[in-house]
């Protein structure tokens, strides 16, 4: 387990959160808005919705800055992903803050599956539909199966997708068990695996928290993109690539 950062007093912890909450609301309107004035009329002609994927991306970037007394992230292995090139993004899931950190440091246009009730939260929700990202029930296996088949066909469209195999975060940090649906993607469009590892997010806004509980730094870890071979299957690729995550993580760690 990673070391949790240093400690902040339950007064500084609720008074920089709700601070921080502030400036996410206004940073959301304002991407939100300017998407809808400048990027909306540009989408209707891209249909992958790639601008406003990219003012999400903005969105992160400028969170992320206004964070940086309390977070700070670090990120290797951007030389792994080629321009122009469209990946199964697979991710460890630590925290609600796991989306806002890859959207600010993947250079790639991505959609993801969030839970449908997000779509309905005022500004991001909003944006999170203009962006054509994959709402999913995660009650109903049939809206499941839809997800994982629109997933496809935006592979097909050269458009990356970014999956946490995992299902839900975790709440000890370390990487659970994985669901095969990324990997039966990946082999059935080609497209090659682009394992990311997160940590130090977990400890940072825990699950079921609204509030800030450390200082923390956080770590992207890009690894090498694999491809599944012919003969091999959704399953062993996902112990596979689970392995291989685990010990990134456990390395992050020892440094």
């Amino acid at each position: 387990m990673s070391s949790p950062g240093r400690q902040i007093s339950k007064t500084f912890s609720a008074v920089v959160s709700a601070l921080l909450w502030v400036i996410v609301a206004i940073i959301s309107c304002f991407i939100f808005f300017l998407g809808c004035i400048l990027f909306l009329p540009v989408s209707l002609v891209d249909k992958t919705r790639g601008v406003i994927h990219h003012a999400a991306g903005w969105w992160g970037k400028a969170i992320l800055f206004a964070a940086q007394p309390i977070w700070t992230c670090r990120v290797e292995g951007l030389q792994f992903i080629q321009k122009g090139r469209h990946y199964v993004i697979v991710s460890n899931h630590q925290s609600m803050l796991d989306i806002l950190i890859l959207l600010a440091v993947l250079p790639l246009h991505f959609k993801f599956m969030a839970k449908k009730e997000l779509f309905y939260v005022p500004v991001v929700g909003w944006h999170m539909a203009l962006a054509n990202y994959i709402p999913i029930d995660r009650r109903n296996i049939q809206s499941s199966k839809n997800a994982l088949l629109k997933a496809q066909a935006w592979l097909s469209r050269n458009v990356s997708i970014l999956f946490f195999p995992e299902g839900t975060r975790s709440l000890t940090g370390e990487i659970q068990a994985f669901k095969e649906g990324a990997f039966r993607a990946a082999k059935e469009t080609g497209a090659e695996i682009l394992p990311v590892v997160l940590d130090g997010l977990w400890n940072a806004f825990p699950k079921r928290s609204w509030r800030i509980k450390n200082k923390a730094r956080f770590y992207v870890s890009i690894l090498s993109p694999v491809r599944i071979g012919q003969g091999d299957s959704a399953t062993e690729m996902s112990h596979r690539i689970r392995r291989e995550m685990a010990e990134r993580l456990k390395i992050l760690r020892e440094k």
